[in-house]
């Protein structure tokens, strides 16, 4: 084998390798929780690895606040400009990948017509991705794909949005949550609103969480207040401490001890909120699971740390 050659392979072997690295890396971000972490005893020891139960947390008194109606034919135009726009950017994707087929496979279309066609595709994708962002920013990241039945009553005038704001910080709420409503100018009782996730847009009147609602009703008008009220149950969820929350590729994550040397490092919810002493989550951790709060910093570099005999392997190829 040539020296050329043998350079050659060394280089495909070398590209595959760091492109299997970046897919992987790229999953990694994607996923809410990475692959269990085996240490051994003596390892744990050396690290100094601590971890403590998660405790249950709920509120002891119903809390009130208000709830305002927004105004949802912004949010259908915003929503049928993104429709739009992902559209596009399909037909324009898919158009692309013609010609680039055909380019390949039978030179039936020019360079430069599959370079045009790449470029429009990438501008359309730009602007389906930037749709969907203003949307999440805006109204709700719970919008980004909302449910058509949601979509058609809200078109229909059988459902609102509404905007619930709470003073108190220690209010958390989950996807499906309710709040009651009364409607301030006469104290008539109004249908149940049902929390979407977390409310974007301006910050909030109230010095506490905002969060964005639907509600079966009809009757409402844009800007109109209502008295809102949440059960104490509706705080329900674990507090993570500050010690455990690290901030890793841009989000927030805490290890699991799950027994026996395993350690999974597992992302906060998007809806987490900030609270004295930590984090309160509804979701994804549950109360007296174990997490790691001291020493997470040495478990995400003992993640990294290449498996035993991989820097071998690669010597020996």
């Amino acid at each position: 084998m040539s020296a050329t050659t043998d350079r050659s392979r060394r280089l495909r072997a070398a590209l595959g390798a760091l492109l299997l690295f970046a897919a992987g890396a790229i999953d990694a971000r994607a996923q809410d929780a990475a692959p269990p972490l085996q240490l051994g005893a003596a390892e744990v020891r050396a690290l100094g690895i601590v971890a403590a139960p998660l405790r249950a947390v709920t509120r002891g008194a119903a809390s009130t606040g208000y709830a305002q109606v927004q105004d949802g034919a912004a949010l259908l135009a915003l929503l049928d400009d993104a429709a739009a726009a992902q559209a596009a950017a399909q037909a324009s994707a898919a158009e692309a990948q013609r010609l680039r087929g055909l380019q390949r496979d039978q030179d039936n279309a020019s360079l430069r017509s599959v370079q045009a066609a790449d470029a429009q595709a990438a501008a359309d994708a730009a602007r389906a991705r930037s749709a969907a962002t203003r949307i999440a920013l805006e109204w709700s990241p719970a919008l980004r794909a909302p449910a058509p039945a949601l979509v058609a009553a809200l078109r229909d005038g059988r459902a609102f949005l509404l905007r619930l704001e709470f003073a108190d910080r220690d209010v958390r709420l989950a996807v499906g949550d309710r709040a009651h409503l009364v409607r301030l100018a006469d104290d008539g009782a109004v249908p149940d609103a049902r929390v979407l996730g977390p409310a974007g847009g301006a910050a909030s009147v109230l010095s506490g969480p905002a969060w964005l609602a639907a509600v079966e009703a009809t009757g409402l008008h844009a800007g109109e207040r209502l008295r809102a009220r949440l059960d104490a149950a509706a705080a329900r969820g674990v507090l993570l401490p500050d010690a455990a929350a690290i901030m890793l590729g841009g989000r927030r994550w805490a290890y699991v001890a799950l027994g026996g040397g395993r350690y999974q490092r597992r992302a906060l919810p998007a809806d987490a909120v900030a609270v004295a002493g930590g984090w309160r989550l509804a979701h994804g951790f549950a109360a007296g699971e174990a997490v790691v709060v001291q020493g997470a910093a040495q478990l995400v570099a003992a993640e990294r740390k290449p498996a035993p005999g991989a820097a071998d392997e690669a010597d020996s190829d």
